[in-house]
């Protein structure tokens, strides 16, 4: 069984680029190792603990674009790509209060910058960057305060839109909003 590294935790758009690949590749069984940061993912393969790993590369968005932390590993770590996967990408908001009483919000950096339209109507509310986009989701579940909202991946929607007082489906500025992901291994080649 190969393991594969990625950006976690699990139902980031990362893990879901994994899905796509292990769909595509039906003859993979892997393990999937979930880690903090993008540099993790390319430590990870580098250390031969992973034989795979995905990151976000670029973002169709005028914004947003090239991935900088995965533009940087690119260039530092001994990595070779095999493989590039494009995901549709859309956000939606979810607060504990109503609109006007958010004082708070959880985000990814990159998300904010996909999601600027929608996020003007919050600047009074304290930005909290988070490291992807699921942890926005887990510090909105996880914080004492009622004052908070999130951005967070759409496919959370349907299953959770009761859950919140206020809920806004795919708030992306562009709704041709997509990713693209690149699939790793370890070259041979040393960087210098």
């Amino acid at each position: 069984m190969i393991k594969i590294a990625t950006l976690g935790p699990q139902g980031t758009f990362s893990d879901k680029a994994v899905q796509k690949y292990l769909a595509k590749n039906t003859n993979l069984q892997a393990q999937i190792v979930y880690v903090q940061t993008i540099t993790n993912v390319f430590e990870e393969l580098t250390a031969k603990n992973c034989d795979f790993g995905v990151v976000p590369a670029e973002n169709s968005t005028k914004t947003q674009g090239l991935v900088g932390e995965t533009q940087i590993g690119l260039k530092k770590f001994a990595v070779s790509i095999v493989d590039e996967l494009v995901l549709p990408v859309k956000l939606s908001f979810f607060s504990k209060v109503e609109p006007l009483q958010v004082k708070k919000i959880f985000v990814r950096e990159e998300a904010q910058n996909q999601c600027l339209k929608f996020l003007s109507a919050y600047s009074s509310a304290e930005i909290s960057f988070t490291d992807s986009n699921m942890a926005s989701f887990e510090k909105l579940n996880e914080c004492e305060f009622f004052d908070i909202a999130a951005v967070v991946p759409s496919h959370l929607f349907e299953a959770n839109e009761k859950k919140y007082k206020f809920c806004v489906r795919d708030i992306t500025d562009n709704s041709d909003n997509h990713t693209r992901f690149l699939v790793l291994k370890k070259s041979d080649e040393a960087k210098s």
